[in-house]
């Protein structure tokens, strides 16, 4: 189902996830990242706002 490759030249370490199966076997699978993945970009969206108006703040202070 996964494969993990390193690449310590770069010093990072990879995994990569393949689903196999017949589309009804692997479609459960697929949808539950496809929701995890929407909660993840929400979250990740509220947090580029919250840093943009706190640099927005820091910026306007000095000036």
């Amino acid at each position: 189902m996964a494969t993990l490759t390193c690449s310590p030249a770069a010093g990072f370490l990879v995994y990569k996830s393949v689903p196999v199966g017949t589309v009804g076997e692997v479609l459960p699978y697929l949808s539950r990242r496809a929701a995890e993945n929407r909660a993840v970009m929400r979250g990740a969206r509220r947090e580029r706002q919250l840093l943009a108006k706190e640099l927005a703040a820091r910026v306007t202070r000095r000036g």
